[in-house]
């Protein structure tokens, strides 16, 4: 039989839609989840038991980032009967009553990874993954899907769509990933520097804080300038 679970609140943008994935394939059930409107939609196979106990478990384990106001589950008229466990494509039928995920700070792997001299993402200020990063600042529309954000125009490298299919990644259907390689640039400008790189402009944001806060407290160095100047060399 066919059981369809709607999931509402603040479930987009969560890592939702991976954990349920991973709930599914441990219970060995068939079916998909996807994004809509509304919320988070499920349709598995299943008996009645199996889809109470299903739902019940995702509402007692929902990411930590997800406030599940609603759910509701019932038996699926077009009875279809799945091969696999899905992460569907979104559903933007209906008018929309989701409640938006706001921008989540950068998680302890995040950070440990931009502080890590070996790591690829060494330096990179926009690292993020399904648990943390911008969401409400970057949404042009909804669902929150990629083609829904400020990141549609930023197309992942060949490591970072690794990543994204890999289900045993926590950057698994991510939609915030990117890397310094095919990621957004940030670029620093003063009358004194000009930097290009990521790595060189941390340096030299650090550089012109100290400077700012010098000034601040020393009006002389700021009238004359050269005080500022030397901090930098």
């Amino acid at each position: 039989m066919t059981w369809q679970i709607s999931i509402r609140g603040q479930v987009q943008g969560v890592g939702f839609r991976p954990f349920v994935w991973r709930a599914a394939l441990e219970r060995n059930l068939k079916g998909w989840v996807a994004n809509g409107l509304e919320g988070v939609l499920i349709k598995i196979n299943a008996t009645e038991q199996q889809a109470l106990d299903f739902q019940q478990y995702i509402l007692r384990n929902a990411p930590k980032t997800a406030c599940v106001t609603n759910s509701a589950i019932a038996p699926d008229d077009t009875e279809s009967f799945f091969d696999t466990f899905s992460i569907s494509d979104s559903h933007n039928e209906g008018l929309p009553v989701l409640h938006l995920t706001p921008d989540i700070s950068m998680c302890a792997d995040c950070r440990d990874e931009i502080h890590d001299t070996a790591n690829r993402r060494y330096g990179y200020p926009f690292t993020t993954c399904t648990v943390c990063g911008p969401r409400y600042s970057i949404l042009t529309g909804l669902p929150y899907d990629r083609p829904f954000t400020a990141m549609k125009t930023f197309e992942m490298c060949a490591v970072c769509r690794e990543e994204y299919d890999n289900p045993a990644n926590r950057r698994y259907f991510a939609q915030t990933n990117s890397c310094g390689e095919c990621g957004i640039r940030i670029a620093l400008f003063s009358t004194m520097i000009q930097a290009t790189s990521h790595h060189e402009d941390l340096t030299t944001f650090k550089k012109l804080s100290n400077l700012a806060r010098f000034q601040s407290c020393h009006p002389a160095a700021k009238a004359a300038g050269t005080a500022g100047h030397q901090s930098l060399a």
